[in-house]
Parts: C-alpha cells; sequence; structure tokens
C-alpha cells in the first residue's frame, strides 16, 4: 500500500493527496446566527446564538451569557464570543445578548412609551412627553436614571422566553453566566423563576399551579458579583443574599468567580458563601462538586467580564466546570409549550394570593414585580 512518504510514492501523487488536503475545509463550530427579540415592554434585543455542536449537543444545556451593564458594557467586549465558540464546541447551545441601551439593542417600539409603561416615562432622560410622535426611536444606556436599571431583568426575561419559542433548543436545563451588575440582575432573575409558576383557572377557587419554572434552571456563574447597581447608586447586597439563597436551597450550583488579587472581591464571595454554606471552609479542598463554590482566578484584579481574557484560564475554567456539573445534572424534559400564547402563568411570592403574570393570548410573561424581589421600582 502506498503512503505520503516521497521514498515510496511517485510525487505527483503525493502532492495530489496534499491539494485534496488542502481544499478540503477544516471542521469548525457553526456559525453564530444574528438574532432579534422583543422585550414585554418593547424593547428590541439583538444579540447571537450559537447552535451546540458535537455528538452529545442535545444532551448538553443551554448557556445564557449576561454582559455587565455597568458603563456601557456589551456582549463584544472582553472575551464573550470567544467563551460561547468554546462552549458551543463541548455541545452547549449559547445565546448572547445586549441588555437595553448597550451595544446594538437601542431601538423600540411605538409601545416602549405607552401609558403603560410608566417606567420608561419616569426613568429615561429621553422622553419626550405626550405627544406619540416626538418620541424618540431609539435608547442610550447614558439616559439611564438610576430608578431603572433594575428594569433590565425584564431583558433576561425575554431572553428566555425567545429560547422557548427558538424549538430546537431545551432551556430547562439552563445555565446563567454573568458580570458585574449583569450577574447581579441574573441572579435576581433566577430566583423570580422560582416564583413563576403555570397555573390553571379555577371558577370559585385559587388557581392549581404547577412546579416553580425555576426547576428548568442548573447553575449560575457570577464573575465578581456586584451588590450594588447603577454603578453602586442602588445597594442590593441585602436582596441578593435572599435571592442567592432561594436558587442556592433548590440544588442550582452557584459559583462565584474573581480575580485572586482583588480583595474586595475574594471578601464579598467568602462572605456571600458563609451565607450559603455556614460551614465552609477554605482551607479545606473539595472532594465533591459543591453546590456553592468559588474559583479564584490567579495573579490578577481584573473584574468582571475582564476576567475572560485570554491566557487567565477563566474560559477554561468555566468549560471544564459546567461538563462537570452536566455529568451530575438530571436533565428536565422540555416543557417549553408548544404555543406560548395559550399558557398562563402566576408570581407566587405570597403562594396563598398569586398574582397572575402572564394572562391568556400574551407572547411572554408581563415585567417582573420588582417589588416582590426587595428592588426599587418607583
Amino acid at each position: 500500500m502506498c503512503t505520503l512518504s516521497l521514498g515510496r510514492c511517485g510525487r505527483g501523487m503525493v502532492f495530489g493527496v496534499l491539494a485534496l488536503l488542502m481544499l478540503s475545509p477544516p471542521s469548525r463550530a457553526a456559525e453564530a446566527e444574528a438574532v432579534k427579540f422583543d422585550t414585554v415592554d418593547g424593547v428590541h434585543l439583538r444579540g447571537r446564538f450559537y447552535p451546540a455542536q458535537g455528538k452529545e449537543a442535545k444532551e448538553k444545556a443551554v448557556v445564557l451569557l449576561l454582559h455587565d451593564v455597568e458603563k456601557g458594557g456589551n456582549s463584544s467586549q472582553d472575551g464573550w464570543g470567544s467563551l460561547a465558540e468554546a462552549l458551543q464546541k463541548e455541545g452547549f447551545a449559547v445565546l448572547l445578548f445586549d441588555f437595553r441601551g448597550h451595544g446594538e439593542s437601542t431601538s423600540v417600539g411605538t409601545q416602549f412609551w405607552d401609558v403603560r409603561n410608566t417606567h420608561n416615562r419616569k426613568f429615561l432622560k429621553n422622553y419626550k412627553g405626550e405627544k406619540a410622535a416626538d418620541q424618540p426611536e431609539t435608547i442610550d444606556y447614558k439616559d439611564f436614571q438610576p430608578g431603572y436599571y433594575p428594569y433590565l431583568i425584564n431583558d433576561v426575561s425575554a431572553a428566555k422566553a425567545y429560547l422557548d419559542r427558538r424549538g430546537d433548543v431545551n432551556a430547562y436545563n439552563l445555565i446563567v453566566v454573568g458580570a458585574g451588575e449583569g450577574g447581579t440582575l441574573g441572579a435576581a432573575w433566577m430566583a423570580s423563576e422560582w416564583k413563576r409558576a403555570e397555573g390553571l383557572v379555577q371558577i370559585g377557587a385559587p388557581p392549581r399551579l404547577s412546579e416553580p419554572e425555576g426547576r428548568g434552571l442548573v447553575a449560575g456563574i457570577f464573575l465578581t458579583l456586584d451588590t450594588k447597581l447603577a454603578g453602586g447608586r442602588i445597594n442590593v447586597s441585602q436582596p441578593l443574599t435572599g435571592w442567592l439563597k432561594d436558587v442556592h436551597k433548590s440544588k442550582v450550583k452557584v459559583a462565584f468567580v474573581y480575580g485572586a488579587e482583588d480583595k474586595d472581591s475574594d471578601a464579598r464571595s467568602l462572605a456571600l458563601l458563609k451565607t450559603l454554606r455556614p460551614d465552609y471552609n477554605r482551607k479545606v479542598a473539595e472532594k465533591t462538586l459543591p453546590t456553592a463554590g468559588e474559583e479564584a482566578i490567579k495573579e490578577t484584579q481584573l473584574t468582571g467580564s475582564k476576567l475572560l481574557k485570554d491566557g487567565l484560564g477563566t474560559q477554561a475554567w468555566i468549560v471544564k466546570y459546567l461538563n462537570a456539573v452536566m455529568d451530575k445534572h438530571t436533565r428536565v424534559e422540555n416543557l417549553a409549550p408548544a404555543d406560548p400564547t395559550k399558557v398562563i402563568y402566576f408570581w407566587t411570592f405570597d403562594p396563598k394570593n398569586p398574582l397572575l403574570a402572564k394572562e391568556p393570548g400574551a407572547r411572554m410573561v408581563d415585567l417582573v414585580p420588582l417589588s416582590k424581589l426587595g428592588l426599587p421600582e418607583k
């Protein structure tokens, strides 16, 4: 048999084989798909969807990446794209998007300025008054007043609704990776999912509720989790602890990632872990994958998504960690309704008095009740 050796084959055959190899494109992950989806209050969010690759793709989870929203962060900065590609190659589907007023998510529909969306009128500096014709068609984070930032939780809700509507992924095996204040919003949203349930309306009786939607959450990874919003102007340290406790007690994995030389984040991570796990001891090596844990990225003071910078090893750690999580995770079947407009959801912050979260005919859940999460909404 002839081999690729000039000593045993004719040069013409060897060069012919080499030419064929050069013409054959190398295997690569499918390119990201540009996507657009709307929020319940009329923002046109833009992002990129990375379809899962590999033989085990159907068995893996969907990862939702949330960039920091302080000082105009967006999903094209730092290493978000390369992290998405790395996860994609491991069999995860990934959705990466820009929060409202950031990056490419600046367009809004006419309903955005509707009187029902009082938050958009009250907390945006570019609101032009009652005349609809005078309203701007775009928004920018520079026009956000501090009280507006908690409402960005609805962008995360819209992303989940978009994944449910796709039909080609199972968003009931969902992982959230968030940086800075984006991670803070992600933690709040994850907690709210444990207070949302599908309900069957019964005449003369309370609705019959299904299990909480939070049962589809797998893990949350937080890069330099922030205890404040709006660039430090809204302190959420107390409700944040409650959100994380709600997530942790439900056996959803939680991991805090920070720069080892960032003393503030080091102390914050330890304090949060002590809240979730009173017996946590850094000096004791974890023998099994903990429900809540931490990772200090060596020799850096970088924070948030800057930890995704090449050479730090953060991306490799996230991929390795999530593979380990999925190896232990009991996968949930796809519970997304075939027709979301027919489903009724309720908020169950008070189980005895559930509040309507989505009425029949609506495409997605209404605004998340911020006050129920301990967030300001007025």
